[in-house]
């Protein structure tokens, strides 16, 4: 999937025309990951911008809830959001709250190869285990081959 140069350039920080011009020398619009890559290689390190400060997890939660009440793409929150939630120590997950669109979008593709088991069938070590697993995949470390 490819991001729009505005997109890009709201998650980089720039502006739209410094992303029309590094895409002209040929930065990729496949991700933000790649797009950042590509300017940390190709762009002399004394022109290019540093990349903003990462928003805090409570912002990214805010911002992915309110744009999917609104049936937004999150796409480009994603790879900010999954680094953040990535860095919550595992003893503080448990704490973190998401609505459950934010969830599913954030564990669909791997949630689809399960299948969906009551609470009720699950003892409480089992449950905490299984909230484990989840936060995983959402936080990205869990990928489908």
């Amino acid at each position: 999937m490819s991001l729009t140069q505005i997109q890009l350039a709201a998650a980089l920080g720039l502006s739209q025309a410094a992303i029309s011009q590094s895409v002209a020398k040929g930065m990729p619009v496949s991700s933000v990951e790649a797009a950042r890559a590509w300017r940390e290689t190709h762009l002399h390190p004394g022109r290019a911008k540093p990349a903003p400060p990462a928003p805090s997890l409570s912002a990214l939660l805010e911002e992915a809830g309110a744009l999917l009440d609104v049936g937004g793409d999150i796409g480009p929150l994603l790879p900010d959001l999954r680094l953040a939630l990535h860095q919550i120590p595992g003893y503080q997950r448990a704490a973190v709250g998401m609505s459950e669109a934010l969830w599913g979008a954030l564990t669909g593709p791997v949630g689809s190869a399960f299948e969906r088991e009551t609470a009720e069938s699950l003892t409480t070590a089992e449950a905490e285990g299984m909230g484990a697993f989840w936060f995983s995949v959402a936080a990205g470390e869990v990928i489908m081959p």
